[in-house]
């Protein structure tokens, strides 16, 4: 029987600020340049982006597992910069779970309890309410070898939810997992985020996990953060390139500036021609040349005229089975090609001459070249 959720809490109470936190070793090295961040109460929030991008750094600063080189670090409101992991109202868990081979299932979940002198009939009554909650009461008793990489890993949160804490921290915890058994799982972590009414701040760079799960995705490269925003804002209005191309496929595209009309934008592409892109940013703070953007699934494909604003004929050079979908890289005159995605019905082949078109509201008009535009 699912257990009750737990009251909504308002996610315009802070439960993690970081300011201006940075994380250097010797003097050279910079994993982390200051950055400044936000986790509301209750709140999904996933640091995303590739190796050494800075984002388990930045999770391990949280936890006082990293000593910060500058900046403050609050936990409800407290400053905990200088506080040991043990002092904080966090837990975490880790990709190999770091389960006790020799325990029981229970003893495992009830061990921090232990370490912080919990009775014993308290500390089984908050056990067996926990395994209820992740569903895993009939393994109470088993040894971690005797259960499966999805067991392992709910016992692991469970051993982490068990301590009620403010914030729980969970650093790449499907990674070692199968693609089916880590998409089932990513519905039962929301679900158990949802149920546990606290702060989740997972750390990945697996774009599909951050998209399902979070509420909020902040995507990182080298030591800093690129953009934040819900899964849709990241990856319909990505503000840079790296953001664009890292969240999914995407055609990134350079082009001038020919002139404004209102909120539209007429562009030059050297391989495609006039192209039009709505702008939410002012004449005076576009460059005079841009990047813009368009995903592959928002391009029409077609042997005829289509209408849209924007068209170019093209050839088709590949086509790619994706299961529900097709993927076709189609060539242009000037030998550059777009990627387009379609659903499986469409019967184009290689070699055909096709229409390729989208509308205003389709390309994104990227914000690295706004001078306006926050980072």
């Amino acid at each position: 029987m699912e257990p009750a959720a737990a009251p909504a809490r308002s996610l315009s109470h802070i439960s993690v600020e970081l300011f201006e936190v940075s994380k250097r070793y010797g003097a050279d090295q910079v994993a982390v340049y200051p950055l400044s961040l936000q986790v509301k109460q209750g709140e999904f929030l996933t640091l995303l982006g590739p190796s050494g991008c800075g984002k388990t750094t930045t999770l391990r600063a949280i936890a006082g597992l990293e000593t910060v080189s500058s900046g403050r670090v609050e936990i409800a409101g407290t400053d905990v910069t200088d506080w040991p992991p043990y002092a904080r109202d966090t837990s975490i868990v880790f990709q190999d779970y770091a389960l006790f081979p020799h325990l029981t299932i229970a003893d495992n979940i009830g061990f921090g309890l232990k370490m912080r002198g919990v009775g014993k009939g308290e500390r089984r009554r908050r056990v067996m309410e926990m395994l209820e909650f992740v569903q895993l009461a009939h393994v109470a008793r088993r040894k971690p070898h005797q259960l499966s990489g999805g067991q392992r890993q709910r016992v692991a949160l469970a051993r982490s939810l068990v301590l009620k804490p403010s914030v729980l921290l969970l650093d790449e915890p499907l990674g070692a997992l199968d693609a089916v058994l880590r998409q089932q799982l990513q519905v039962e972590l929301k679900r158990i985020q949802r149920l546990a009414g606290i702060a989740f701040i997972y750390v990945t760079h697996d774009r599909e996990e951050a998209l399902t799960m979070s509420d909020r995705v902040v995507v990182m490269r080298d030591g800093r953060i690129e953009q934040i925003g819900t899964p849709e804002q990241i990856y319909n209005s990505p503000r840079t390139a790296f953001v664009a191309g890292f969240i999914g496929q995407c055609n990134v595209r350079r082009a001038e500036v020919l002139g404004r009309s209102g909120s539209i934008v007429n562009l030059w592409d050297a391989e495609i021609g006039k192209v039009q892109v709505q702008s939410p940013f002012p004449s005076d703070a576009i460059a005079d040349t841009v990047s813009w953007a368009i995903r592959p699934e928002s391009i029409r494909i077609g042997s005829a005229s289509l209408d849209c604003t924007n068209q170019v004929r093209g050839v088709i050079a590949e086509k790619m089975y994706l299961g529900s979908m097709l993927r076709y890289r189609v060539e242009l005159s000037s030998g550059h090609s777009l990627m387009v995605q379609t659903p499986a019905t469409c019967h184009l082949s290689p070699q055909d001459s096709v229409q390729l078109g989208w509308d205003l509201d389709d390309g994104v008009l990227l914000a690295e070249d706004v001078r306006c535009a926050q980072p």
